[in-house]
């Protein structure tokens, strides 16, 4: 985190901070409907709760890991619904992400919509974990 801040906090607009209040949570909000990218760096894990808030919201997460641990990698391209980074792929981020066309951003957007609904709400979660139960 410290690196992504140090090597794009000049280049782009990056807050972070624990959104636990009201206030908080409004301002969340505010700036995740507003977002084209979010940045999703792993937490304790091997993955990022970040990605599914993201998408949720419409942004085009940013998968920032050492350690790539997707869900459901067997029927989603996570390329074709987030921007994969590994660490040492950050100091070239900004420009990455400035490359990418307005008709690409509506096609990530319009990708992501249809995962987030499949795969991440309650009905498409219930759904998948019957298909997964039926296999086993």
């Amino acid at each position: 985190r410290q690196l992504m801040e140090q090597l794009l906090g000049h280049k782009m607009p990056i807050e972070t901070g624990k959104y636990k209040h009201t206030d908080d949570t409004d301002r969340f909000d505010y700036l995740m409907l507003n977002s084209t990218f979010a940045l999703c760096p792993r937490g304790y894990g091997n993955t990022s709760y970040r990605l599914v808030e993201a998408m949720q919201y419409g942004a085009i997460p940013v998968y920032i890991s050492d350690v790539f641990s997707l869900p459901y990698t067997d029927v989603i391209d996570w390329n074709k619904i987030s921007i994969i980074v590994k660490p040492n792929e950050i100091e070239g981020l900004y420009e990455r992400l400035k490359a990418i066309t307005q008709d690409e951003v509506e096609q990530y957007r319009k990708e992501i919509k249809d995962v987030y609904d499949n795969y991440f709400t309650m009905d498409g979660c219930c759904g998948n974990m019957l298909r997964y139960v039926q296999i086993c």
